[in-house]
C-alpha cells in the first residue's frame, strides 16, 4: 500500500498561479450568478406586491431559489389582492357573472401655482428745485449771428500738363 503525501516541492509555481486563478475565476462566475438571481427575484418579487428584499432568499445555498419559486407559486400575491379588491363583479346579460375593471379615478387638478407679483421699481422723483435770487437763465433767448460767407473767387483752371518725353539712359530723345 502505497503512502500519498502532499509534497509541494514537486509542484511548480505556475501550477500554484493556474490553480489560484481557476479558483478566483470560479468564485467571481459563482457570485455573478448569484447577484443575477437576487436582481431577478427583487423585481419579481416588486411586481408581484411583495418587499422585493425578498429576493435576497436567492443567496440560501441549495434550495433558496427553490424557496422564492414556492412563495411566488402558492401565495396570493398582493398587487391580485388589491386588483380583486377594486374589480367590479356584475351580471352580463346572455355572458353570465363576470368582473370588469372601472376606469381609474382622474387626477385632481393640480393646484394653482402662486405668481409672485411682480414689482415694479418705484419711480425716482426729482427732489424740488433750488431757488436762488439771481436768474440762471436769461429771459430772453440769445441767437447766435449768422456766420458771414465770403465769396469764393472763382479760378481758372489750369489745363492738364502734357505727358514727359521718353528719356532713354537720362537723355531726352
Amino acid at each position: 500500500m502505497q503512502n500519498y503525501t502532499f509534497s509541494p516541492a514537486g509542484v511548480s509555481s505556475a501550477d500554484w498561479a493556474n490553480a489560484l486563478g481557476a479558483i478566483f475565476c470560479s468564485l467571481l462566475f459563482v457570485v455573478v450568478i448569484l447577484a443575477f438571481f437576487v436582481v431577478l427575484f427583487y423585481r419579481i418579487f416588486h411586481r408581484a406586491g411583495y418587499n422585493g428584499w425578498l429576493g435576497l432568499l436567492a443567496l440560501i445555498p441549495g434550495f433558496g431559489s427553490l424557496i422564492c419559486l414556492c412563495i411566488l407559486a402558492f401565495d396570493v400575491w398582493p398587487a391580485k389582492k388589491k386588483q380583486d379588491e377594486l374589480a367590479v363583479r356584475c351580471v352580463l346579460p346572455g355572458y353570465g357573472e363576470g368582473t370588469f375593471m372601472p376606469d381609474p379615478p382622474a387626477a385632481p387638478e393640480p393646484a394653482p401655482v402662486p405668481v409672485a407679483p411682480v414689482y415694479a421699481p418705484a419711480p425716482i422723483i426729482p427732489s424740488a428745485p433750488t431757488v436762488s435770487t439771481e436768474p440762471s437763465i436769461p429771459l430772453t433767448p440769445s441767437v447766435p449771428p449768422e456766420p458771414v460767407v465770403s465769396p469764393i473767387p472763382s479760378v481758372p483752371s489750369a489745363p492738364p500738363a502734357p505727358p514727359a518725353a521718353p528719356t532713354e539712359g537720362g537723355q531726352t530723345l
